[in-house]
């Protein structure tokens, strides 16, 4: 895991790359790479490639970034992990490559020089990839398919620039601030920006599961080749339900993937399903090197009341696994010591990630680099109460004429009356319940389009509001959904907007603030293309054959305990002088993170 970053220039090298600019992009990324740091310029002051370093797999100095594959003229820089790279570079050796390093970048770049952009079938990871083809004067660039690692591009004409964070692209000095209304206004209805929008016109997110081409004569050429939805729209559905046997291969198979490292990794572990099924999973994986460290537990809590203590019941798990337990412990006055760090490292605004930071913290502080999680486990399996409120709400209102025309009308006239008493999505339940991706919005909705107006108007004015809401397209966006059965639809919708706008990206930035790779053993590509054929069935796995998976049962304890979230209490923690004015929740925490961020215009 690391931090990468770049200029391309396709006019004159005056304006082309220098070891200034690298720099500061890197500076600006330091946490996502102490470990080492490293730039490469072209002869001509065109093209520059920046990376730090968080050594993961093969920790030498070696395999040190930007790395050249001087015979093919290619140089990469590149930030995850490739967890198949050893099956791959054992295939390209008996096709007559000679390695000169045992890393995963590497195989990247020599498989390259054979396939190009078809290697990305071969790839099972999450990674950002830029690669400078020197002898075609072409710049490539790609994301994974489910779009775990980020990559935001800045084109200004011919010349471009990339980084794993938006805040590196700003220390460039290089970047119009010129707002994004949509960006804006998407994370106030969503709680996230979505991608591939940012808060800022000049840069955009890279699409996951794409490559981008840019090649000196002009020539650009972007291509999509992962789609979670074309993926399920068109698998056939199974005959027969998934049987415990199956789903426990396919989940060892990708934990046994996330296993691999050169370095001490360890396992996340709450009272949830997804953490407590991983944990016991990894007592059957085999033991040897790449894997014997990650049967090390990890539980963090909060010392608030409101918020639910997971100590007690992962411990209970923790004891019947044969590694160690850690639990860490956060109070409010150390939230309230790190508040400005934690803000600096968001990046873009979001009203989640304050937990990842915190487990991330405590990996580090016991001297881990690598920690699996559980994320991915609710939209996969169907965890979230949207998979059964949101197809009841269907049911109940899609069949009524014109009902969402009616709804409009009715939601005007109660908005002003139902907001004072009781969440405004009520006043909405009849205008966004008569299809899916409606009803998923109104569901995952922060805050309803008909208060963008008042709610940001101390921001924006009124007319650049509705500009950016008319941009965003978040309706027909949304309604890109299945032919299929509500429940594959959600999958897609879980996945491709909430779980990617919104956890995979805290994911990413909050333990990067703390050097700390996180890894996702149920968001893999493989393990969903296996389970697509149950996914689009009429009998789709839930949580009670997870459960089953593993050799030894889960405690009761566990399988019956209530969804609660990882939560974290940082509204409840505000200074009482900034929370005066708002509203406790994640409402109150996105004004405030927004206003932190930003600025109040």
């Amino acid at each position: 895991m690391c931090g990468i970053a770049g200029v391309v220039n396709f006019g004159t090298a005056t304006t082309g790359a220098n070891q200034t600019i690298l720099s500061g992009m890197v500076d600006a990324m330091q946490s996502r790479g102490p470990d080492q740091q490293g730039l490469w310029i072209n002869g001509s002051g065109t093209v520059g490639l920046a990376h730090c370093r968080l050594a993961i797999i093969d920790t030498e100095q070696r395999s040190r970034q930007p790395m050249t594959f001087s015979q093919a003229g290619l140089h990469i820089v590149f930030n995850g992990e490739v967890y198949n790279y050893q099956s791959l570079r054992q295939q390209l050796e008996e096709q007559g490559e000679r390695f000169e390093t045992y890393s995963d970048t590497e195989v990247i770049l020599r498989l390259f020089a054979r396939k190009r952009e078809a290697m990305l079938a071969d790839l099972k990871g999450m990674y950002a990839i830029c690669i400078w083809d020197e002898h075609r004067q072409e710049l490539f660039c790609a994301r994974d398919p489910l779009g775990i690692k980020p990559l935001y591009l800045a084109e200004q004409g011919r010349r471009l620039l990339f980084a794993s964070q938006v805040k590196a692209l700003f220390n460039t000095g290089k970047i119009d601030t010129q707002p994004d209304l949509a960006g804006h206004v998407g994370f106030f209805l969503l709680g996230s920006v979505p991608e591939p929008h940012t808060l800022y016109q000049s840069i955009r997110m890279l699409p996951a599961g794409s490559w981008l081409k840019l090649s000196s004569d002009g020539t650009r050429t972007e291509r999509s080749f992962f789609c979670l939805s074309h993926l399920l729209n068109n698998t056939e559905p199974a005959p027969k339900p998934l049987s415990r046997d199956q789903l426990a291969e396919f989940l060892l198979e990708s934990l046994g993937r996330h296993c691999i490292s050169d370095v001490p990794a360890l396992l996340l572990l709450s009272a949830g399903k997804d953490s407590g099924v991983l944990a016991q999973l990894g007592q059957q994986l085999p033991r040897d090197r790449d894997n014997s460290q990650m049967l090390d537990t990890l539980t963090v809590a909060f010392d608030q009341p409101s918020v639910s203590d997971e100590r007690s019941e992962a411990a209970l798990l923790a004891n019947q696994l044969a590694g160690r337990h850690l639990e860490y412990l956060v109070s409010a006055e150390e939230f309230r010591s790190h508040l400005a760090h934690l803000l600096h490292s968001m990046d873009q605004p979001t009203i989640d990630g304050v937990n990842v930071y915190w487990a991330a913290k405590a990996t580090a502080k016991h001297g881990y680099k690598v920690a699996l999680s559980g994320l991915g486990g609710d939209e996969l399996f169907g965890g979230y109460p949207s998979f059964h409120q949101i197809p009841q709400l269907v049911a109940l209102l899609g069949w009524i004429p014109g009902g969402k025309r009616l709804g409009v009308s009715l939601r005007k006239l109660l908005s002003p009356w139902l907001g004072r008493f009781i969440s405004p999505k009520y006043s909405g339940l009849l205008e966004y319940g008569t299809n899916v991706s409606d009803a998923w919005y109104l569901r995952r909705a922060l805050w309803m389009p008909w208060e963008l107006d008042s709610l940001l108007q101390e921001f924006f004015p009124k007319d650049q509001i509705r500009q950016g809401f008319s941009e965003l397209l978040l309706g027909s966006r949304l309604a890109q959904r299945l032919s299929q059965a509500s429940h594959a639809s959600l999958i897609a919708l879980e996945s491709s907007w909430y779980m990617r706008n919104q956890l995979l990206r805290d994911a990413d930035w909050a333990s990067m603030a703390h050097s700390v790779e996180l890894r996702v053993p149920l968001v893999d590509h493989t393990l969903i293309s296996n389970l697509a054929p149950w996914l689009v069935s009429g009998h789709p796995p839930g949580k009670e054959l997870l459960t089953a998976t593993p050799n030894r049962s889960l405690p009761e304890r566990i399988v019956n305990r209530p969804k609660t979230g990882f939560a974290s209490p940082q509204s409840a923690w505000l200074d009482p002088r900034k929370q005066s004015a708002l509203r406790r929740g994640d409402r109150a925490w996105s004004l405030f993170v927004y206003r932190e961020m930003v600025g109040s215009g």
